[in-house]
């Protein structure tokens, strides 16, 4: 059984996109705002995208 369908891939890239805009207002917090806890939230965006990616590279990719 195939760990996700096409359908799932889908909405996983999707997410992929949507999130840029929000580590780009991460940074901006951190940068402009100092408010240095925001790495926290970037780090766990970076392990979500990381995932991600890995959940849909093709299969010859994940073992």
């Amino acid at each position: 059984m195939k760990r996700f369908s096409g359908d799932n891939n889908r909405m996983l890239r999707m997410w992929l996109v949507a999130s840029v805009p929000f580590a780009v207002f991460l940074v901006f917090l951190m940068v402009f705002q100092g408010m240095y806890g925001a790495w926290v939230g970037l780090a766990i965006l970076a392990l979500f995208w990381v995932l991600a990616f890995w959940l849909t590279s093709p299969p010859s990719r994940q073992k």
